[in-house]
């Protein structure tokens, strides 16, 4: 005599499970597609600076063969400029007779009895 097996039922997960799985899946990929954007947005402002930081060495650089030794405040000046100002200012470096009306004018620090 032959036994006939009896299909087994499958459990199926309730809707609660099924949605709770989903939740988790889809809040992990939320996550690395969240920190996939920060990470290229860092990267991205990370290249920003430093493309600002090497003008700003270069324009100083520029600025000492052409007026020698820079004045503390020229330092602040370029420390704060945009890249915009480093632009206008490297477009007028050879024009330029002196360092203060390149920068934009005197500076309170300056001392014009250096004359």
């Amino acid at each position: 005599m032959s036994r006939q097996r009896r299909p087994r039922k499958h459990r199926r997960p309730s809707v609660e499970t099924m949605l709770a799985e989903y939740v988790e899946e889809w809040t992990e990929k939320w996550k690395r597609e969240g920190l996939l954007a920060g990470r290229l947005e860092g990267e991205r402002e990370g290249r920003m600076e430093g493309k600002l930081e090497g003008k700003r060495d270069t324009f100083k650089r520029l600025l000492r063969r052409r007026f020698g030794d820079l004045p503390p405040w020229a330092d602040e000046c370029i420390a704060g400029a945009s890249v915009a100002q480093l632009d206008a200012w490297v477009d007028g470096i050879f024009a330029a007779e002196t360092l203060e009306p390149l920068l934009d004018g005197p500076h309170p620090t300056s001392d014009p009895s250096a004359d």
